[in-house]
């Protein structure tokens, strides 16, 4: 008041909003905007002032409220602000470095997203594919088995699970792969996210498997076969003589030996 608001009212004869504490009878200091005009006589002295305070009191409770709750806003901001950067970091790793193929597609079917396994296994990279359909980057009949499981997630609003096979630059290689419906804020469905992994080596041991066991259970019925023709061809032909032989005994013994016939 003393250094900057009186001496400026004095010298222009008005000021307006300066800010200063009121106390009052009961010790209360409450807040206060203090506006001034000066009236003045022919010679330019005043001759009177108009002055009006307002309480601003709650309000500048209200200032320092918003003040500290936009602090805190900031900070929360700025921690979930860290926090999403972790989460994705977290995400990119998690697509950069899975051995699966991981992609994302919109309900048009054009691809949003592939993560760096699909851009090595199909030498493409994000910029290439983003954008466009399976149409446009594989053979139809790769195509089809790709739009065939997207067009039965989006329908159904169910994941799946199925195989596929894909031509590569060192052969046909199966992949499994499960599509499910990723869905927006909204609670509608966004896309398709599909993540895939190679089961060649699987399938190839599988299918070994199966010759493997079909080339034991042939063995197994050769086997059984020879000892059923040795057991009708041989066996059989030495009980039957066995059988006549016994019989030739019983019949010579039936009068001067009971017991030996008995036991031939």
């Amino acid at each position: 008041a003393e250094k900057t608001a009186f001496p400026q009212f004095f010298k222009t004869g008005f000021c307006r909003d300066i800010p200063y504490g009121f106390v009052k009878k009961n010790g209360e200091t409450i807040d206060v905007l203090l506006s001034a005009i000066a009236e003045r006589n022919a010679d330019g002295g005043f001759v009177r002032t108009l002055a009006v305070s307002i309480d601003v009191t709650e309000r500048k409770r209200a200032e320092r409220a918003l003040s500290r709750a936009q602090e805190e806003l900031s900070r929360y901001t700025k921690d979930l602000e860290h926090q999403v950067e972790l989460r994705t970091q977290e995400i990119s790793g998690i697509l950069k470095y899975t051995p699966a193929v991981v992609y994302f597609k919109d309900l048009a079917g054009r691809y949003l997203l592939v993560n760096s396994r699909y851009e090595e296994l199909f030498d493409v990279c994000n910029e290439d594919v983003r954008g466009r359909t399976d149409a446009e980057i594989f053979s139809d009949a790769v195509a089809h088995q790709f739009r065939h499981g997207d067009r039965e997630v989006l329908e159904e609003q169910h994941s799946l699970q199925r195989e596929v096979r894909i031509p590569q630059n060192d052969g046909i290689h199966t992949y499994l792969t499960v599509k499910f419906p990723v869905y927006g804020a909204s609670g509608m469905i966004r896309g398709v996210c599909g993540i895939a992994t190679d089961i060649t080596v699987v399938k190839k041991a599988q299918d070994q498997l199966r010759r493997l066991s079909g080339s034991i259970m042939a063995n197994q019925e050769k086997e059984r076969t020879a000892i059923a023709r040795e057991l009708h061809d041989e066996l059989g032909q030495v009980l039957t003589a066995l059988r006549m032989d016994a019989v030739w005994l019983q019949e010579r013994m039936q009068g001067p030996d009971a017991k030996a016939a008995e036991r031939a």
